[in-house]
């Protein structure tokens, strides 16, 4: 008697299939089957959790495209700026500090060339940034810990307030130049 012998090998898990044939080579019956699922290779990671080791390596190759990918960002918006005529020295001259005021002027007032280019590496450099958002909603949602000093709480409710307060200034601003915000 003729057997048929199937192994399916995947990434995880291993199959094995037996078919016994007849004097046609056609399948007459299946004599074995049989798998095996394996889990992935895990670490135990500082928080005491176990994470897979392709975790590191993702979390890694995911960081390095982004980095990557804002480089591009830069580089195209450096090219667009050098062929409408903006040379890099012009666009350095104007203070990083200066950008938020840049785009609040240009609301109400036309921008120049150079600050224009000048707001326009910001969003590309900081797109989907929330910024002091983050930093607030974290603070928010963390419970006060009784067994932190008085001056650790309070330091905490500092930070909240002066990050309350640039967001306040932010749409005190942009509600005063007549935008709706949220």
């Amino acid at each position: 008697m003729k057997y048929r012998l199937g192994i399916d090998l995947g990434t995880s898990s291993i199959g094995v299939a037996a078919y016994s044939l007849n004097e046609n080579n056609k399948i007459q019956n299946l004599e074995y089957l049989d798998s095996y699922i394996f889990g992935e290779p895990v670490y135990t990671s500082q928080g005491k959790q176990l994470k897979t080791l392709n975790s590191q390596r993702r979390t890694a190759r995911l960081a390095r495209r982004q980095i990557e990918r804002r480089a591009n960002r830069l580089k195209k918006l450096g090219y667009i700026a050098q062929s409408i005529g903006v040379s890099k020295e012009d666009v350095n001259k104007i203070s990083g500090d200066k950008v938020h005021e840049l785009r609040a002027k240009a609301i109400s007032e036309k921008l120049t060339l150079p600050e224009f280019i000048k707001v326009l590496f910001h969003i590309v450099k900081n797109r989907g940034y929330k910024g002091d958002l983050k930093i607030l909603e974290k603070l928010e949602n963390e419970p006060n810990d009784e067994n932190e000093n008085n001056e650790q709480n309070s330091k905490k409710k500092k930070q909240k307030k002066g990050i309350a307060g640039k967001i306040e200034n932010t749409k005190t601003m942009l509600s005063n130049s007549g935008l709706q915000t949220l």
